[in-house]
């Protein structure tokens, strides 16, 4: 399906402002004439935006430079017309990005770039070369290496179905490699657990083959029912399983003198740890239980002391529970205790009374004078019952006065209470240190040890203790830091005897051991425990060999079907690469023919286009491994080397037309622009050029410039002479019409 232009317009592009410029296209001919600087440039550039998103003169990301606006986003609209469809093509270039980014809309729809350029079927080569030659690029093809000329040509080339099928190889290559990696990987995972299975199996073997076979059935433990001890045992349960809790009883058996030398220094150890305190506490054990028989009673000594220093008459009632009074003294103490309290109550409330009575005395006072001032009272007359009295302050004083010795009186009477207390604390405290002597030398124990009555230690380390005779010797008299020296050196120089020490993670596990099986009974002996090792031994054998023997064909099997798949696998990868080699050779060979296809057309056109040198009838492709050159019959150099500028654009013109004889554009847009190439043509060669345009290409869309009249006059003519469509605008009285 090929597309052509039917319409484009566009705004904001180079001297083009907000105003949009639109130009309707027709099927064959589109003539821009006028003098240069009124547009017929920006149009191409409008087109080439629209298609391909840049414009090959402007320096790339420079689209800025393209705006008559730089607030304003650049808009191309092309109304693409085939046999089939309509679509409307839009290319916004926003502003808010600094003309960075674009937005393509086909049919309203966001496309990218490279999509566009598979709906429209052609590539920026293809542009280029074989669509565009521009009025400032028009030899750009010509600078190209002789290399980049062969390569931009070949790109030519429609590659999608080629792709597609390289594309489809390369997935099903990737697929079937990631399917052979699954399937070896499953393989050699078997294979790996098969051998490690042979392994453990074989070791198995080899150690029941080292142990002396015991047929006879024995019970090592009666009372319980461990696995290893049955006589039906589990196959289930791998040899080596089955056997090790018996190999470490055997362990524990074999090392029990080192783990019951390990154990003591592990309690020696724990018990050299202990603080002073509690090394006290147990040194001063008798003492502790001796003082704990009048623990109670030399406490409430301590507390007796305490009150009797403080003399507190709230302490009184708990003295009396630990020194008991007659009911009758009882009696009398509590009766002067609550006189006490009466009393004290009675004299805080009269104080309170004074001092309310003595304020408001003042603030009354105050009143009155003030009343008296301002003459609402008058003087002398009391203002709350209104007798007439001279010495109302003075009734105020002796109404306080009065109270005040009231107060005094319950301050004697508290004074001769507190005299009694005293008296009362004064024979208590006789009470007290004739207890005391009662117990004298008891007491001073327990203020020795009194701190170390809650202090705790272990049984284990009080054993010790016990065993090293570390406790006060009331005869002997020896003090507790010469004991203390004494049990150090005694445990340091036993465990500086202990050959070797065993982990504690290792006592751990022995302490487990000797837990589990031997709790409540005797150990065995190393022979017993052997005789069950080799009664398990001969009970798997047997099942053990044929286990290995099955194992062994397996692995066979699986290294078997192993080669097998990764011969099948390498016969399926190398004929996928051979088939990709194919797909990339026939490119490439294509590729050198459409190359090789270019020559005659070119050497034709161009002995048409530039006839007025001496250099032969046309230019001639030189066609090499990797370069395209251009020379003429006469001359063996490149012709950038030595041709005019007018007929270096004639030999582009010849090309572009030579690539599109021999390119399938079928289903591609069937365009050709021109921008102003006749500048630079004489006349006999513009009028063959036209000729040729009409007669062969007449069926493309065509869109041309020029400035010279005379040649829009005569491409004009000989496109009427074959019945061709025109449109014809001068871009000068459009611009001042529209603009």
């Amino acid at each position: 399906m090929s597309y052509k232009i039917k319409n484009i317009s566009y705004s904001n592009l180079k001297y083009v402002g907000m105003k949009e410029i639109n130009l309707e296209l027709c099927n064959n001919l589109v003539l821009l004439d006028g003098p240069n600087g009124y547009g017929k440039s920006t149009v191409f550039d409008a087109i080439e935006l629209l298609m391909t998103g840049e414009i090959e003169h402007s320096a790339k990301g420079k689209l800025i430079a393209l705006a008559n606006s730089k607030d304003n986003d650049i808009f191309i609209k092309g109304i693409l017309q085939s046999d089939e469809e309509e679509v409307e093509l839009k290319r916004i270039i926003e502003a808010e990005s600094q003309f960075s980014r674009q937005e393509i809309l086909w049919n309203n729809l966001a496309i990218t770039q490279e999509e566009l350029f598979q709906r429209l079927g052609f590539s920026k080569s293809t542009m280029g070369v074989a669509i565009y030659v521009s009025q400032l690029k028009s030899l750009s093809y010509l600078e190209e290496t002789e290399r980049n000329r062969k390569m931009i040509v070949a790109d030519l080339i429609d590659n999608k179905k080629y792709d597609s099928e390289v594309k489809c190889l390369e997935d099903f290559k990737n697929k079937l490699h990631e399917k052979i990696q699954k399937e070896e990987t499953s393989l050699n995972e078997r294979l790996k657990q098969e051998n490690e299975t042979k392994e453990n199996l074989s070791k198995q073997i080899e150690n029941i083959n080292k142990i002396q076979k015991k047929r006879g059935y024995e019970r090592l433990f009666p009372e319980k029912d461990y696995g290893f001890d049955r006589e039906y045992l589990d196959k289930k349960i791998r040899y080596v399983d089955m056997i090790r809790p018996l190999e470490d009883i055997k362990n524990f058996l074999e090392n029990y003198n080192q783990y019951r030398d390990s154990k003591r220094n592990l309690l020696i150890s724990k018990t050299l740890e202990l603080t002073t305190d509690q090394l006290k506490a147990f040194f001063y054990h008798d003492l502790l239980e001796a003082t704990n028989g009048n623990l109670k009673l030399f406490q409430n000594i301590e507390k007796l002391q305490e009150m009797m220093i403080h003399k507190n008459v709230n302490d009184i009632i708990e003295i009396n529970k630990i020194l008991p009074l007659t009911e009758e003294e009882k009696r009398h103490i509590e009766s002067i205790i609550e006189k006490k309290k009466n009393l004290e109550t009675t004299s805080s409330k009269n104080e309170t009374h004074i001092i309310n009575l003595s304020e408001s005395r003042k603030e009354l006072f105050s009143a009155y004078q003030e009343g008296i001032q301002s003459q609402i009272w008058e003087k002398n007359i009391c203002p709350f019952c209104g007798q007439k009295d001279e010495k109302i302050e003075k009734l105020f004083l002796e109404t306080e006065e009065a109270l005040k010795e009231s107060n005094k009186v319950i301050l004697d009477d508290l004074q001769h209470i507190n005299s009694e207390i005293d008296k009362y604390f004064e024979i208590r405290t006789a009470e007290v240190e004739s207890l005391l002597k009662d117990y004298s030398e008891d007491y001073k124990n327990y203020q020795r040890v009194k701190n170390l009555l809650k202090i705790n230690i272990g049984s284990d380390e009080k054993a010790i203790l016990e065993e090293k005779k570390f406790y006060f010797n009331s005869i002997e008299k020896m003090e507790f830091e010469e004991s203390l020296l004494a049990l150090k050196n005694s445990l340091e120089e036993e465990q500086s005897s202990f050959a070797a020490i065993l982990g504690e993670e290792l006592i751990g596990k022995y302490d487990n051991i000797l837990k589990e099986y031997y709790s409540d009974r005797s150990q065995h002996t190393l022979e017993q425990i052997n005789d069950k090792i080799a009664y398990i031994a001969d009970y798997y054998s047997d099942d053990y060999q044929n286990l290995l023997n099955a194992c062994f064909e397996k692995i066979k099997d699986l290294q078997a079907e192993l080669a097998e798949k990764q011969k099948s696998n390498k016969i399926m990868i190398d004929y996928t690469d051979k088939y990709i080699d194919t797909y990339k050779k026939a490119l490439k060979e294509y590729q050198t023919k459409l190359v090789e296809r270019i020559k005659v057309p070119l050497y034709v056109y161009s002995g048409k286009v530039i006839q007025n040198y001496p250099m032969g009838l046309g230019v001639i492709a030189r066609i090499k491994a990797s370069q395209i050159v251009f020379e003429t019959e006469k001359k063996d150099d490149d012709v950038f080397e030595y041709l005019s500028a007018g007929q270096l654009n004639g030999v582009m013109l010849s090309i572009m037309l030579a690539v599109r004889s021999v390119l399938d554009l079928d289903e591609s847009i069937n365009l050709i622009m021109i921008d102003d190439p006749l500048q630079t043509i004489d006349d006999i060669s513009a009028f063959s050029y036209a000729d040729l345009l009409a007669e062969q290409f007449g069926d493309a869309q065509i869109i041309l410039s020029t400035h010279e009249a005379d040649k829009s006059d005569l491409l004009e003519f000989k496109f009427r002479q074959h019945g061709r469509e025109i449109k014809k605008y001068n871009m000068h009285n459009n611009y001042l019409a529209d603009v």
